[in-house]
């Protein structure tokens, strides 16, 4: 008669612990929670302010207001308010059990008023983008002894974080270009929408959509992604209409590139398909239907390429390369520049009439 009894008390002292470690756990996270902010942006060379926080006790909600993020040291009396990055707002929920069992697990984010805002100074510098890249590395040290011995582990597919849904709306984009006189400023405006993100074999949905009234019509980009441990597929399409490219001279001047049309218009498809085989990955990558128009002609064009292990195929190429007199290569629309990215690039004279294609 006694068993029931001395079971229920078990039962009930068990309970008890689980919700003295679940309110530990949240009373740690919310002790630590602006540490961690602070943290990962400075890991990230940002310096990061944030308006408001809030925490609920059990049901794992996080919610952040006013969030800046500006390269480390650089405060807006300083003339840096140019390059930051702001949320208006973030909604978290985060599954408490998954993260019991060491998963960590969004079920729901969103993130409104979301915006980027770049600077290219006189210099030719970018300010947030060289504190995100960390600035010029030294090379590495060399060492005495090698660490090729050393034993490696697989890897693993699934991703760091789940996130059951994921929403930016509206994500904006902001460019402004001290090289040019008058200073020169692109907007962009889209969202960012991410579905089912598990680590289980489950299919995740990736759907991006940009667009600028001055220097794009519409940037779509559609992703699926389904990993597990050994094994993972993704495929990626990608459709880009109307891209006016001398509003982003800036961007192209840093990617070592210059505008070589008036309009661009591109589309493409992709899949990849990753394993582990005796510890190590063999990744397989196929694209198909890669088509750029450089002022409505055609100006590259691949019907199909697979990169395997073994072998490498290609299908259907066609390209029209020009020669600059100033040594940039024009090809799809686009001039590849000599020398370092991000170099000042000169005015391209007349091109001479050499072109190949294939």
């Amino acid at each position: 008669m006694s068993a029931t009894p001395r079971r229920r008390r078990n039962w009930r002292r068990i309970l008890l612990r689980l919700l003295i470690v679940l309110v530990a756990l949240r009373l740690l996270l919310a002790l630590m929670l602006s540490w961690l902010i602070h943290l990962g942006a400075g890991a990230a060379g940002l310096d990061a302010t944030i308006g408001e926080s809030s925490l609920t006790l059990l049901g794992g909600h996080v919610r952040l207001e006013a969030v800046e993020l500006r390269p480390r040291a650089a405060a807006p009396d300083r003339g840096a308010s140019s390059d930051v990055i702001t949320l208006g707002a973030v909604d978290a929920d985060l599954d408490m059990l998954a993260l019991l069992g060491g998963t960590l697990r969004l079920v729901d984010v969103s993130v409104d008023d979301a915006s980027i805002a770049l600077s290219r100074g006189a210099d030719g510098r970018w300010p947030l983008l060289d504190a995100l890249s960390g600035g010029p590395t030294a090379p590495a040290p060399e060492r005495a002894e090698t660490a090729a011995s050393a034993p490696h582990a697989p890897p693993d597919f699934r991703p760091p974080v789940e996130i059951d849904h994921l929403a930016l709306q509206p994500m904006r984009l902001r460019v402004e270009d001290d090289t040019a006189s008058p200073p020169r400023v692109t907007s962009l405006e889209g969202s960012l929408r991410l579905t089912n993100l598990r680590g289980d074999g489950r299919e995740a949905r990736l759907e991006l959509r940009l667009e600028g009234r001055d220097t794009l019509d519409l940037l779509r980009v559609d992703g699926t992604l389904a990993a597990e441990r050994e094994t993972a597929h993704a495929t990626l399409r990608l459709d880009l209409a109307g891209l006016r490219p001398q509003g982003l001279a800036a961007l192209l001047a840093a990617a070592g590139l210059r505008a070589a049309a008036t309009r661009l218009d591109a589309g493409l498809e992709l899949s990849l398909d990753a394993r582990v085989e005796s510890g190590a990955p063999v990744v397989a990558l196929d694209l198909q239907q890669l088509r750029v128009l450089a002022d409505g002609e055609e100006a590259l064009a691949l019907d199909a390429l697979s990169l395997g292990p073994q072998a490498v195929q290609a299908h259907g190429l066609r390209a029209a390369l020009v020669a600059r007199t100033d040594g940039a290569l024009s090809v799809a629309g686009l001039d590849v520049l000599p020398g370092p990215p991000g170099a000042p690039a000169a005015t391209p004279e007349p091109a001479p009439a050499s072109s190949a294609s294939d």
